[in-house]
Order: structure tokens, then C-alpha cells, then sequence
């Protein structure tokens, strides 16, 4: 398995909350244009912890995916929801952050599974964070607008 480049390598990340950090590459299918080859995006992530550093990458986040991340961040944020998941279709990543039972502060979950091994770690978020993250994932889909989104 060949090293990950460096987060100096790669510059800054598009998306960073805790000690997540994910890097958008670009699209898997540049010229498809409908939404199931046209919205999956090639990533880096990292997930960087004391003592802990573990990466995984690839076609593995779509755009819808990380626009209903975006939503539920909207609505954490708003009091509606007291949890948002990005969840994507591959097994590799995973992150949710919730709300702490009693306090003002959240708590955000990040799980990197690869290659036969399971690696988590939490982080505590100021509920500021929630706008941060609203913000760069609205970024990286004025990058990536989703392809062949449904209307009506």
C-alpha cells in the first residue's frame, strides 16, 4: 500500500471539524452527467487524534451524501435534530457528531474502517463548528454542484 501524502502535501483541507480532515480530489466521472456516476467525488480523509493517524481515500463519498450531511448540520445547528450523520455508501468513512445530553457543546464521532481494521475516535465540538462545517460543505458543492438532481 503506497503512504498517504501529507496534509502539508495536500494542502489545506476542503472540509475540517475536529480532527477529521477531507480533501476533494475532483470527480470520479468528470463527464458523466447524471447522478449515478456524476456525483461521486475522489477524497483523501484524514482522522488525527494524540497518538493516532489514520487515512483512507478514494471514490468513496458522493455529493448527495455530503449535502444531506449539510442539511442535518443545518438543522443540529437549528435546534431541530439533536444528531447529524454523514454516512456514505462505502464502508470506509463515517461521521456523526450529536448533541451532549445536558450541555450546550456536541460531540462529534468519526470512524475509519479499511482493510480488515475498525480505527474511531471522538472529539468534543463548540457548537460553532456546526456553522463552519455548513459553510465548506456548501463550498465544495458550488465546486461540485450535484448532477442530474431531480426536480419537482
Amino acid at each position: 500500500m503506497a503512504p498517504h501524502p501529507s496534509p502539508e502535501q495536500l494542502g489545506p483541507a476542503s472540509l475540517k471539524v475536529g480532527g477529521l480532515e477531507i480533501w476533494v480530489h475532483g470527480r470520479e466521472f468528470p463527464e458523466a452527467q447524471y447522478s449515478d456516476d456524476g456525483n461521486w467525488l475522489r477524497i483523501s480523509a484524514h482522522c488525527g487524534a494524540p497518538g493516532s493517524s489514520v487515512w483512507t481515500g478514494g471514490t468513496i463519498l458522493s455529493l448527495s451524501e455530503l449535502a444531506a450531511w449539510r442539511s442535518q448540520c443545518e438543522q443540529l445547528h437549528g435546534g431541530q435534530v439533536d444528531r447529524a450523520a454523514l454516512k456514505t455508501g462505502e464502508p470506509e468513512l463515517c461521521a456523526v457528531i450529536e448533541r451532549i445530553e445536558g450541555q450546550e457543546a456536541l460531540r462529534l464521532r468519526v470512524e475509519i474502517a479499511l482493510e480488515g481494521q475498525a480505527h474511531s475516535a471522538e472529539f468534543d465540538l463548540e457548537p460553532s463548528a456546526l456553522v463552519q462545517i455548513i459553510q465548506q460543505c456548501a463550498a465544495i458543492e458550488v465546486n461540485y454542484p450535484i448532477r442530474g438532481a431531480e426536480t419537482g
